[in-house]
């Protein structure tokens, strides 16, 4: 479960009743924390870099013969 939203003052899982904190000590510890790194600025760190700009540009630039994908074009 992930405490978001409504759920940030919740102490525990609403399917299982584990601890959302580790036990023990004064402060309270979260047990695991999700972190997110939006898809945007990784995307804009690889471009940012010339070698890899053009590698990721690679596909879109070759045509459909060179393109092994398609795979043989066979008549009926």
């Amino acid at each position: 479960m992930i405490f978001y939203k409504n759920d940030t003052n919740k102490e525990k899982c609403d399917v299982c009743g584990a601890s959302r904190y580790e036990e023990g000590g004064t402060n309270k510890v979260p047990k695991k924390v999700v972190l997110y790194q939006s898809i945007t600025s990784s995307i804009q760190r690889l471009y940012m870099h010339e070698e890899t700009a053009n590698l990721m540009r690679y596909h879109a630039s070759i045509s459909e013969d060179q393109h092994g994908a398609n795979g043989d074009k066979q008549s009926a």
